[in-house]
């Protein structure tokens, strides 16, 4: 009786191990016909999308083509016209002025006499007084008069504002 229970219990681990073996394979089959699924889709999804990208560039550059009006910037002819207007002009200028006997410096303003010379530095003595009334106001009242030459630093470093 033991040898029918032995190959009774052989017979029930056979059937175990035979189904486990089974599963196994259709998990494999499965898995497998999932990542082939997977991998599908993927190169499926990822050509859709270059195909849909290539498709609207086009488009849109078709359209920018067709639907607009190309700027064209003369850069030769244009310059040189108004080069030859400004030459123009100035050649009526000059002979108008020949004509009338100027000599084409009727705009400058006079040259400095000696009167003005002395107003000259009068205005600049001026101009240093409100200096050293501004350097007492922002300075708080300290040091705009008694400015000495040589307090002035002699070289000036990048990186101070020491002497």
């Amino acid at each position: 009786m033991n040898f029918f229970i032995a190959v009774k219990c052989k017979i029930i681990v056979l059937r175990f191990y035979c189904i486990k073996v089974i599963f196994i394979y259709i998990i494999k089959i499965i898995t497998t016909t999932f990542l082939l699924y997977m991998w599908y889709w993927i190169i499926k999804v990822f050509i859709l999308s270059l195909i849909f990208i290539f498709l609207l560039h086009y488009l849109y550059s078709f359209f920018i083509s067709t639907l607009t009006i190309p700027k064209v910037k003369d850069l030769v002819i244009l310059p040189q016209q108004k080069y030859d207007e400004l030459f123009n002009s100035l050649e009526q200028n000059k002979s108008v002025q020949s004509n009338n006997g100027h000599n084409g410096h009727d705009n400058l303003p006079p040259l400095p006499s000696s009167s003005s010379s002395s107003s000259s530095s009068s205005s600049s003595q001026s101009m240093k007084d409100e200096l050293i009334r501004f350097m007492k106001e922002i300075g708080g009242g300290s040091g705009g008069s008694n400015y000495n030459k040589n307090d002035a630093p002699t070289t000036i470093s990048p990186y101070s504002f020491s002497k």
